[in-house]
């Protein structure tokens, strides 16, 4: 799965069912989200992640924000109404003119980009703040590690970035004959989970996921010139995954611990 297949997929739900695909909850697929609720949550969103932030000491300066995976705008939203500037980044077109119909014209300190490429479309040191949630899990690892050494890039010396991604498959198996399942349940989480990937659904509605290894995660930051402030586990991935939030902290020229 490359980044035409990760389009592709966001373009497709993106026409058909934009809320659903961006909170798939029970209940709401088919147009059946309420949009102020909808809205709603990603207001408790950001108020979570800044107030996590804030209390490890790494509270942004609230100038120009990057909502990473915007879809139709649902953190951008409330990032508008914290910071000077807002800009939300999709690969889908489809979630880019929602995110116009819905946000924009509410809030014009919000502009709202389609970007197709593996590279983000502005100069370093452009954003105080970058946030992206239940975006980089429905990616291949190599893609979402490109896009954390980008927001890293695009930070300013001392910005913030909040990224979450699922760590590690929690699924077991259930093969009727144990020895098989204790052969599975003992590989390594990244093959079980390409197994499970491989042998699941594959309807038109279904997203893919996939975890990086939290580990892996911590090294790739620091490699590439991030902080790691805090590591917090949370839900976001759903009940088959252990999943973290990372809030990372560009460091400054000179900075030394």
């Amino acid at each position: 799965m490359g980044l035409d297949d990760v389009r592709a997929t966001w373009e497709r739900v993106g026409r058909d069912d934009p809320l659903w695909a961006v909170l798939s909850w029970e209940g709401t697929e088919f147009g059946k989200w309420d949009v102020e609720e909808f809205f709603a949550h990603g207001e408790h969103e950001v108020d979570t992640f800044l107030t996590e932030a804030r209390l490890v000491g790494a509270d942004p300066a609230y100038g120009d924000a990057l909502d990473f995976g915007c879809g139709v705008g649902r953190l951008s939203r409330a990032l508008a109404k914290r910071f000077d500037r807002v800009t939300g980044v999709d690969v889908s077109a489809a979630m880019v003119e929602q995110a116009n119909r819905l946000v924009a014209g509410e809030h014009p300190n919000t502009t709202f980009v389609v970007n197709t490429e593996r590279r983000l479309p502005f100069p370093s040191g452009s954003f105080d703040f970058v946030l992206t949630n239940i975006v980089l899990q429905h990616m291949p690892p190599s893609l979402a590690q490109g896009y954390i050494r980008e927001f890293l890039r695009v930070l300013r010396p001392a910005g913030v970035v909040i990224f979450q991604v699922p760590s590690a498959s929690r699924h077991r198996s259930t093969h009727s004959n144990p020895l098989v399942g204790i052969a599975v349940n003992a590989l390594p989480s990244q093959w079980r989970e390409e197994m499970y990937r491989r042998r699941g659904p594959k309807g038109a509605r279904d997203l893919p996921m996939h975890g990086i290894p939290r580990p892996k995660v911590l090294r790739f930051v620091e490699r590439h010139g991030g902080c790691v402030v805090a590591c917090i586990e949370d839900e976001a991935a759903g009940a088959g995954w252990r999943s973290f939030h990372y809030i990372v902290r560009s460091e400054p020229p000179g900075y030394t611990t």
